[in-house]
């Protein structure tokens, strides 16, 4: 070939590649445009839709408005967006870092002050009267002689007066703190009430609680938790940082509206902030990871955990920076062994872990039989305030005498932890009295029992964490007590042989570490999170297998007479409708048909603005499925009602202007700006969803149930051949579950029909 033929094929193939890169940068830009406008429609739509009070979040529409999202962002091209691009995808880090600081100021802030307060009710310290006697007294024992500190007692000469003098004050100071903290909960925020576990399960389960993480809240359960600690009620202050961590993220969270306006993406970060309060409240780290995934997280994205790590790292570093309790411990009761635990007493550890399973069970049963009682009784319900005053009073007259139950719960903890050494000549470890000191944690155990599933339920902040582990280290203590003064009366028995002759064998504390873990194994059913908490607590990695054992037979024996812990079975006394909960229920199998809602009010295809109006203003329904028409009811799609609102608030067309809902039908103009190819038409597509989940008519319900409990779905729409039939809504699921009357109607119908087929 000649150079002149080469040179015009090489001229054809220069302009045949200009033309192509020519057409592909107006297909670029036409698609760029097309995204803007389905992101300024999406932000529009996202930032004025606020799901109404505990209506379900739809999490594969949140899901897919943040891929819209970040799609826009990756592929708008120039430096500035791709700066804004790394800034967008920071704010969550931003977000998880001050969530982290501001749970471990608030953690520290609560301990000293609940500290104080319940040490001001015996007594003051001469070098500054804001001192609690930890601080007072720092270095010293708690059963030695302080000479910074004055009890109460010692104001007056006479000892009995003295005596009848600080049982008063006591009893007064401790009524006052808590009749504040019940009256800012009832009149000021009622969602600050109890731990507010069971609202985050719901809130993470996928529905809305309004003003459940609002100022208010924050404000009165931070303060009502020093107050109620403070007055020595038997209810902790742990559980209740996870609520209070939540609320920190929410906080955090509204200076960013990707994060803020995304129900899914919020509760990602909620889930980590429940995983720092967990980390403030036991110094576990690890732990309160592990405890979000076990306890709280249902449709968490691939990335949370690593989200949850960050959070609860933050928190922890910030309270180890602060040093509450100037000991370098982030948590009063953190303490580490040094002896080792022999193979025989795995024996009493299962027997412990028994004991914890059934505590918990007797918990859950006892305390939600107070909650019936209590709402049956008219004048206690109507007068919570009183009750608190009573409840505090009778709790302080029966503590008051006990070394054991007068000492705040954080202290009580650490001592009943204490190893029994030659320096350590403490009552608890005085083996020639052990029966007295049997009977007094005997006796403290089974009251502190009572009390906490009294109080439990009042109107006041208040965990069941902390207690549930005391009363469980009371009663390991008290075995690892008649172990120890068995091994002192025989120590040439079999049993003993593998113990060091003339030493100590038994450990009572970690018997008391033991039972508190079996407690509250008992009472939350957690396994793993629980193992990984007492862990990081000791420090030890040698006594993993002994908690692990008695979690492990706890959780047991407490499924045995019921699988739900105390969180869930609040979420049942509060009515949330939280489908989660029900997955160790019996799903019958019968058909979805006969349960699913018929009539069904429906977009159609071809109606004015003015039909659509009427609509919305006669069936206030969360959502509509689009169809063809009520003849023909091709499903076309579903348009929720906010996004309705929204399309006819922003078309602003006449009454009669007709509206398409068939982009399937009608198509869209070219240009990306979706307006409509025929006259006198508006195009409804860009505000519907055209790929609703859809399941056969004639599925099962079980399978239905599994569809919506997976996917996290609000809705389900039941088809035939792409005609709509019915519709099954995630509230519709949770009432027939929950009152199951109407499933075994249905069952028994199916069973008489499968007969007569026979």
């Amino acid at each position: 070939m000649s150079s002149v033929g080469q040179g015009l094929l090489s001229h054809e193939g220069q302009l045949s590649r200009g033309n192509l890169l020519t057409n592909l940068s107006l297909q670029r830009n036409e698609e760029l445009s097309y995204l803007r406008s389905a992101r300024a429609r999406a932000q529009s739509v996202t930032y004025a839709t606020k799901y109404p009070d505990l209506a379900p979040i739809d999490w594969s529409a949140e899901r897919r408005k943040e891929l819209v999202r970040r799609h826009f962002l990756d592929s708008s091209p120039g430096i500035l967006a791709r700066l804004y691009a790394f800034y967008d995808s920071s704010q969550q880090w931003i977000v998880l870092a001050a969530t982290g600081i501001a749970i471990g100021i608030t953690a520290a802030a609560i301990d000293v002050v609940s500290q104080w307060l319940s040490t001001i009710r015996f007594g003051h310290c001469k070098t500054g009267f804001y001192l609690s006697r930890d601080f007072c007294c720092l270095g010293i024992e708690l059963g030695d002689k302080c000479p910074n500190w004055v009890n109460w007692a010692d104001i007056i000469a006479s000892p009995a007066g003295g005596y009848m003098f600080a049982y008063f004050l006591c009893a007064l100071l401790a009524v006052t703190f808590a009749l504040i903290a019940s009256i800012a909960v009832v009149k000021i925020a009622p969602y600050s009430q109890l731990s507010g576990m069971p609202e985050i399960k719901t809130v993470l389960g996928g529905f809305v609680l309004r003003r459940f993480l609002g100022l208010k809240t924050f404000v009165v359960k931070s303060i009502g938790l020093c107050l109620v600690v403070g007055a020595g009620i038997w209810v902790g202050k742990e559980g209740p940082l996870v609520h209070l961590a939540c609320c920190c993220a929410s906080f955090a969270m509204r200076a960013f509206p990707p994060l803020r306006f995304n129900e899914a993406r919020k509760r990602d970060i909620f889930t980590a902030a429940a995983a720092a309060g967990i980390s403030c409240a036991f110094a576990a780290p690890i732990g309160g990871v592990i405890f979000t995934l076990e306890q709280l997280s249902y449709y968490g994205s691939a990335g949370v955990m690593w989200q949850s790590f960050v959070c609860a790292m933050v928190a922890a570093v910030t309270l180890q920076t602060i040093n509450p309790f100037k000991s370098g411990k982030l948590v009063f009761f953190q303490v580490v062994f040094e002896s080792k635990w022999h193979k025989f007493e795995l024996i009493p550890f299962a027997m412990i872990g028994a004991i914890g399973g059934v505590y918990g069970a007797a918990m859950i049963k006892l305390n939600a039989k107070i909650v019936k009682w209590r709402k049956s009784v008219s004048w206690i319900a109507e007068n919570p305030i009183f009750e608190v005053g009573a409840v505090t009073l009778i709790t302080v007259i029966i503590s008051f005498p006990s070394i054991y139950m007068s000492m705040q719960s954080s202290v009580l903890l650490s001592y009943l932890f204490k190893e029994c050494t030659a320096d350590n000549p403490t009552d608890i470890c005085d083996v020639s009295h052990w029966f007295m000191t049997l009977v007094s944690l005997l006796v403290s155990s089974s009251i502190g029992f009572f009390l906490t599933s009294y109080s439990f339920g009042m109107k006041i902040p208040a965990g069941i964490l902390m207690p549930s582990m005391l009363a469980g280290a009371l009663g390991g203590r008290a075995v690892g007590l008649i172990m120890q003064a068995y091994h002192s009366r025989f120590p040439d028995a079999f049993i003993f042989a593998k113990c060091t002759p003339g030493g100590a064998c038994i450990t009572p504390g970690m018997y008391a570490l033991v039972g508190a873990a079996a407690a509250l194994t008992g009472v939350t059913r957690l396994t793993v999170s629980t193992v990984v908490i007492m862990f990081e607590l000791t420090g030890a990695l040698n006594y993993v297998i002994p908690i692990m054992v008695a979690t492990m037979i706890s959780k047991w024996v407490g499924d045995s007479f019921g699988k739900t812990g105390i969180y869930e079975s609040w979420v049942k006394i509060r009515n949330y409708p939280l489908l989660n909960s029900l997955n160790d229920l019996p799903v019958p199998n019968v058909p979805i048909e006969p349960l699913m809602t018929k009539e069904i009010d429906c977009v159609e295809d071809g109606s004015t603005i003015a039909v659509l109006k009427d609509l919305i203003h006669q069936h206030n329904r969360p959502g509509y499925p689009v169809i063809k028409s009520h003849s023909d009811p091709i499903l076309y799609g579903y348009i929720t009602r906010a996004k309705l609102i929204d399309a006819l608030r922003e078309l602003q067309g006449e009454d009669d202007a007709i509206i398409l809902a068939s982009a399937f039908s009608h198509g869209l103009s070219n240009n990306g700006q979706n307006e409509p190819e025929i006259d006198g038409t508006i195009d409804l597509t860009p505000w519907m969803e055209l790929t609703p989940v859809t399941a056969p008519a004639n599925s099962t319900f079980h399978h239905c149930l599994y569809m919506v409990q997976h996917l996290g779905l609000r809705y389900l729409l039941l088809t035939t051949k792409g005609r709509l039939r019915g519709l099954v809504t995630k509230k519709d699921f949770w009432r027939l579950m929950t009152s199951s009357d109407e499933l075994k109607y249905q069952e028994e119908n199916l069973n008489i029909h499968r007969r007569e087929s026979a």
